[in-house]
């Protein structure tokens, strides 16, 4: 009996609290989604434009330039970092897409590029990843090398846009395509909280810890761009009321399961 209920305490990956709150969060986020679907306007007057593209490119470039190097002094955190910095490339891409006039760095024709670093990102990411929360003791170092390269290249390229980015004017643009941005953004954040809270109630630290990690950043995207591209007036004190009512706990709801499910993990890179 005792050594039943030692195996049980092993499985535990966070608070029961946490993981049922996530689980929660998320239903209510599907309810959430499907009210968006048919009532998210889909078009509207962005504010403070270079404001938001300059926090979420300078967080790209800070975020892989922070998992590049933890890679490369063979960090355990970098699995943190690498996953953050793929999440918020994804989004960025997604948003200047969908809404081509929120891209405010000058090119020639159609801007490709955060798209190719959204992939490139996604794909040092994942790379990084394996090779941090993988069960091999053996670590590849061409893969590492890999990573470490493609993480890097975003972040310089990302440093040299946020850059770019002073040289606008620019601080208001029609975003045209919101429903599609905030549905996808809104599904992301579905999947990230139901996928860590299931996972944490199954006992899975290593799924647990990137769909806690992925959805917190998500969160903050959506936090940080509700509440600078929205005008003065209604619109801010309700995104600040969505703020301290939805985000702001699971960012911290996530933010729990993520380090308890890393505790459990303890795969140093070898």
């Amino acid at each position: 009996m005792r050594d039943s209920e030692t195996a049980t305490v092993r499985r535990v990956v966070a608070p029961k609290f946490v993981t049922w709150a996530l689980i929660v969060f998320g239903s209510f986020e599907v309810l959430w989604v499907i009210y968006l679907v048919f009532n998210q306007a889909t078009e509207g007057q962005a504010f403070h434009i270079r404001l938001a593209s300059v926090g979420l490119t300078g967080a790209l470039a800070v975020l892989c330039g922070l998992a590049s190097w933890m890679l490369w002094t063979r960090r355990g955190a970098a699995a943190t970092f690498a996953i953050a910095a793929a999440t918020v490339a994804l989004f960025s891409a997604m948003l200047v897409t969908l809404s081509p006039n929120l891209q405010l760095v000058p090119t020639a024709g159609v801007d490709v590029i955060p798209l190719g670093l959204a992939v490139m990102a996604t794909i040092g990411a994942v790379v990084g990843v394996r090779a941090v929360l993988g069960d091999r003791t053996d670590r590849p170092n061409a893969s590492l090398t890999f990573a470490i390269g493609c993480l890097g290249f975003v972040a310089v390229v990302a440093a040299l846009r946020t850059g770019a980015t002073f040289t606008t004017s620019v601080t208001s643009e029609l975003a045209t395509h919101t429903r599609a941005v905030v549905v996808i953004l809104d599904i992301g954040e579905t999947i990230g909280l139901l996928g860590a809270g299931i996972s944490s109630l199954r006992g899975l630290p290593r799924p647990t810890f990137v769909f806690a990690t992925m959805a917190a950043t998500l969160l903050i995207c959506d936090a940080w761009v509700n509440v600078v591209l929205v005008p003065s007036g209604p619109a801010f004190q309700a995104a600040i009321v969505f703020l301290f009512v939805g985000e702001l706990p699971s960012i911290v709801l996530c933010s729990i399961a993520a380090v308890w499910a890393w505790r459990r993990i303890d795969q140093p890179i070898a």
